[in-house]
Order: structure tokens, then sequence, then C-alpha cells
């Protein structure tokens, strides 16, 4: 159990490099973060951080059942099509959590956000729930990849406030979708991969990170400290605790070194320069 610490995973490949680091934060007795990464033996990856939410024992335990379920459930279908386990994962993890509450009610109302990031060669396919995040950084670059889901968010997206507002917003913590609450339920899942190339980054965070850390300072911390991933995420941490950061932060980076060319059958993917986040 991740509770009451700070915890890191690695993985080492030829072709990527990896790294995580949990931190508990400036103002919290337990860590209710959740983070995975896993590679099969056909080269295949998949990421995940879930930032659990609820009661004492609830956030840590919603978080925990979606990073196991989404495990389990990868190393098991690692054939199957890339969004097929997002989709599948997700999903198996929102019943999982929801039927542990029915079963405990001490646990009533817990749940958690997700973002998962499954590599396949030079495809990434991504998904999310709630206000956990993926960045893509290149050449000096970064672009977010998912869309929170929140209350600040469906302000900005009506354009009632600015990014800029929305960044120290009150209500910022108020979601609009999570993993486990209910069972009528859909991940969000891109329908197209983004097409990766070497030298890329992806960056995988909690909202302890991206709610004290804007996206430029995110992107600055990255492009001025070119040190290994480790030490990166030290600093990405280290730089949010200074900014005051209370909650949880985890962070996940991939650097890719060498991509291998995945022969396309469908779903052209998405290219860096015309990534976009839509509007709604």
């Amino acid at each position: 159990m991740n509770n009451h610490q700070n915890w890191t995973i690695e993985i080492s490949d030829s072709n990527i490099e990896h790294y995580g680091f949990s931190h508990i934060g400036n103002g919290r007795k337990e860590n209710q973060d959740y983070q995975i990464a896993l590679k099969n033996q056909d080269n295949k990856f998949i990421f995940a951080v879930c930032d659990g939410m609820g009661g004492h024992a609830a956030g840590s335990t919603a978080s925990k059942i979606a990073g196991e379920e989404i495990l389990s459930f990868s190393k098991e279908n690692f054939e199957k099509e890339p969004k097929e386990i997002l989709e599948n994962a997700i999903s198996n993890a929102n019943s999982a959590i929801f039927n542990e509450a029915i079963q405990d009610k001490k646990l009533k109302g817990m749940g958690t956000t997700v973002v998962a990031v499954t590599i396949d060669q030079n495809l990434g396919y991504v998904a999310h729930v709630g206000d956990s995040r993926v960045y893509w950084i290149r050449n000096g670059k970064m672009k977010r990849l998912t869309k929170d889901h929140s209350y600040v968010q469906y302000l900005v997206d009506n354009d009632v406030i600015t990014d800029e507002e929305a960044f120290s917003h009150p209500k910022g913590n108020i979601l609009t979708k999570s993993v486990g609450i209910s069972l009528d339920f859909e991940p969000e899942v891109r329908s197209r991969p983004i097409l990766l190339e070497e030298n890329d980054i992806l960056l995988l965070s909690s909202d302890g990170l991206h709610n004290v850390l804007t996206d430029k300072q995110i992107l600055n911390c990255i492009q001025e400290n070119k040190i290994p991933l480790s030490e990166l995420c030290e600093k990405l941490i280290k730089d949010a605790l200074a900014n005051g950061a209370n909650d949880n932060i985890t962070v996940q980076v991939i650097k890719f070194n060498s991509l291998s060319k995945k022969k396309l059958l469908h779903n052209k993917p998405i290219q860096f320069q015309d990534f976009r986040l839509s509007k709604k």
C-alpha cells in the first residue's frame, strides 16, 4: 500500500527511459496517489497515474484499485488493440471501485482520477478521467493531450473565465467526472494515436503538480534541466513544493530514445504540429 510515503517506479529499456516519483506533498498525512508502469515481452508499455479522493481510507483505496485493475487487465490482454485495452481496463476499474464502496460503507463515495498511456512502437494512445494530465514535449514546445473533466474547465470552454483565471480558481478541485462514482461511465479515450519521434517526452501528472506550476513553468523546468529523468522528476516536485503544493504530487516522465515504426492498418496518427485540444 502506498499510504504515508513517497515512492518511485522505473523502467529501463533500450528504446525508452522512464521514471515515476510520487510525493506526499506539504500538507497531507497520506499519499492517495497511485502509479503503475508495465512493459510486456512484445515491447509494449502502459503507464498510469491515479489520484484518489474520498475520506481518510477511501482515496488511497480507490486509486490503488484503479491502478491494480489497469495493471492486471493490461498484463492479460496486451495482444488486444491499445484503445480497447484502455477502455476496458479503466471501465473495469470503475466497476471494481463502485462495488467495493457498496460492500464497505466507510468507502462510500470514493473515486479516483486516471490518466493512462499505452505505447506500441512509435504510437501512443491516451485515456483519462478527471484532472490528472498527460503532456507531449518536443523541441522546446509542449502540448497538453488531456482536457480536465472539471467545473473550472467547463467555465473555460464556455468563455466564462480564461485559462489564466482557471489556474487560481477557488473551485479548481471540483470534478465533473471520475472513476468509481457511478456505473453509468465511459472513459475518454482518444480515437487516434499520437505519432511519437525520437527525443519526444511524455509527462503524466496528478494535479498536485499542475495546480501549482503553470504549463510554462513545467516546460521551462524540463528545458532548463538536461539531467537524468530521476533528477528531473525530483526537480519538478521540488518546484511544486516550493510553490506551496499541499496535495500529493505524482510525476511520470517518459523519454523516447529510439522507436520502431508501427505498420498502420487504420487510425491515421496525430502529428505533433497538428494537435489541438478541441474547444468542447
